[in-house]
């Protein structure tokens, strides 16, 4: 299993080829992904300039408090589709602070289809 220490040793010098860090970054993410290490993975696929990917390895994660600030600094349409998505498998109906977030991702992420849905759903309660 890769640590955070073994990662570490293995990213590129600075003065390396961006494409070759790019490719390096991805697979180590890869790596990390298949091992179940979700929060490296996302960490390597950032690095690797992949967001969509590090959100899928977040959403693996189900570290909702990260997944919300990554989806917040983001600032992609697909992440925040995709945070909202994950936080409406939660309960949040009994969580005012999940229903705002899912509101403003969806909103955010243009996604008026979706934030209809979920207005369905809300109003069905």
């Amino acid at each position: 299993r890769m640590t955070d220490s073994m990662v570490e040793n293995m990213h590129p010098e600075t003065n390396k080829d961006p494409e070759y860090k790019k490719l390096l970054y991805e697979r180590i993410g890869e790596c990390c992904m298949s091992q179940g290490n979700y929060h490296l993975a996302t960490k390597n696929f950032t690095q690797a300039g992949n967001r969509i990917k590090a959100m899928k390895a977040l959403l693996k994660s189900g570290d909702t408090e990260k997944i919300v600030f990554f989806a917040g600094v983001s600032r992609q349409k697909e992440i925040y589709i995709m945070a909202a998505n994950h936080l409406q498998r939660l309960d949040w109906r009994q969580d005012p602070e999940i229903m705002n977030n899912i509101v403003t991702f969806y909103t955010k992420g243009k996604s008026l289809d979706s934030l209809a849905g979920f207005y369905d759903a809300f109003a069905q309660v």
